[in-house]
Formats: C-alpha cells, sequence, structure tokens
C-alpha cells in the first residue's frame, strides 16, 4: 500500500493555523493563484462504490506566496489559507473537497525526508483537512478526513525550497506507481473505521494564473474567524 499522507503533529497544526493568520493580514498584492489540474486511476480503495480502476480528477490550488511552517535541511512546509486553496477530487460521480487551506510539503533530492526511500527524486505534496479549513463531500454515510495529492518529480522538478512558481509540469513522473508514488489519496472515516483509496496520477495541467488581491477588511475578518475555528476544530480533533 502506498504511503501518501505526512501526518502533521497536532502542536504543529496549531503552529499552522497562527501563521495562516499573519498571512492572511500579510498577502501581497499581486499574488497570484496556481491551479494544477490532474487525472489518473484508482490503484486501491476500501471505499464501498469505489473501485481499482475507476477515473478521477481532481485540482489543487495555492498562491505564489505562503507562510513557513517549519523544516530542516531535508524538507519544508507551507501553509496556504485563502478560500480557495485546497485539494479536491472527483470519482464514479462523487466529489471530496477541501477548501480554505492548503498545507504543502516539500522534500528535495539526495536530502529527501519524505519517508519514502525515494533517492535522488523531489516531492510536492498538497493536503487539505477541516482543522484549518474545510472539507465536503457528497459521498453518503461516511466524514471527510483528508483529501491530497502528491506529485514525484526528477531533480531538476523543486529547483529550490521556495513555493513552486511556475509550477514544472515537465519534471514530474509520470505515470504514478508504488515506486513513483505521483498519486491522490483520501481518506473517511463512520466514526469508528477508517476507509481510503488511493490513486495514480497520469496526466497533469496548470490553470491559467489568476491574479489574488483581497481587501484588507476582508482578509482581517477572516483572520479573527479562523482563530475561533482553531480552537474549535483543533481540540475536536485532537479528541478522536
Amino acid at each position: 500500500m502506498i504511503k501518501t499522507f505526512q501526518r502533521v503533529p497536532f502542536f504543529l497544526r496549531l503552529a499552522t493555523g497562527l501563521g495562516g493568520l499573519v498571512f492572511l493580514s500579510t498577502l501581497p498584492a499581486g499574488a497570484a493563484t496556481i491551479e494544477i489540474a490532474f487525472q489518473g486511476s484508482v490503484t486501491q480503495s476500501s471505499v464501498p462504490g469505489i473501485a481499482a480502476g475507476d477515473p478521477f480528477s481532481g485540482l489543487m490550488v495555492y498562491e505564489t506566496s505562503g507562510t513557513v511552517l517549519g523544516g530542516s535541511s531535508g524538507y519544508i512546509n507551507y501553509g496556504f489559507f485563502q478560500p480557495a486553496d485546497g485539494v479536491s477530487i472527483a470519482v464514479d460521480g462523487f466529489s471530496f473537497a477541501g477548501g480554505g487551506y492548503l498545507n504543502m510539503f516539500l522534500a528535495r533530492g539526495p536530502n529527501n525526508e519524505s519517508d519514502y526511500g525515494t533517492v535522488n527524486t523531489d516531492i510536492l505534496q498538497g493536503s487539505s483537512d477541516d482543522v484549518f479549513g474545510s472539507v465536503s463531500t457528497t459521498y453518503s454515510g461516511l466524514s471527510l478526513d483528508n483529501v491530497v495529492a502528491q506529485f514525484l518529480g526528477n531533480l531538476n522538478f523543486l529547483g529550490s525550497y521556495a513555493v513552486p512558481s511556475p509550477f514544472d509540469v515537465g519534471d514530474l513522473i509520470l505515470p504514478g506507481t508504488s515506486a513513483n508514488p505521483t498519486t491522490a489519496y483520501v481518506q473517511l472515516d463512520n466514526g469508528t473505521t477508517d476507509f481510503t483509496f488511493n490513486g495514480s496520477i497520469a496526466d497533469v495541467e496548470i490553470v491559467p494564473d489568476t491574479p489574488a488581491v483581497p481587501e484588507p477588511s476582508v482578509v482581517l475578518l477572516a483572520g479573527s474567524g479562523l482563530l475561533c475555528l482553531i480552537g474549535l476544530r483543533g481540540f475536536v480533533r485532537s479528541k478522536r
């Protein structure tokens, strides 16, 4: 089974949310939104009604400026907190959508600390959850926990630990395999049991950039609202 989700410890998730308050109030004018469209096929599923071989499509959205959440010589984490930010996946008529928050994990080359043991590659992973953003699904009977898109590339994919702009499709390793995990991942639960599906990404395209210049009054209001959500949702998730 492919490991595709880097779970962030609760204390770092709290720091992520607090960092997002700063980001919301300081997003520079002229920052642009980057949209990555992808598609592929399911490779493994424990979700009823979704089977291996079923086609899926998805979208990952982030800005050209983000909040640094942490890192080392082998990786870095960014947070993005604009309303459109997140990962969304559609399969078999069902949608699994994250919005208002994207955690971006970057690991590069020989110093890769992504836990995959894939040397001489670069990895970008984007994930959304309901702690600092929102998630929704049209799949009835299960709650959506995480939506993830992960992209593996050669050593030219990430030229640095800066936010990828532009996103370099030409240096991705496609399609994804167990050895080259360019994948999509969704986790759901019914309160006691987790249900997941993985998918191999076979095609990636860039949607034209969109200017993103928020009004100061809007971002300050969003920041104050997010602070309340951090206290409530962070506590609930830590109790699960």
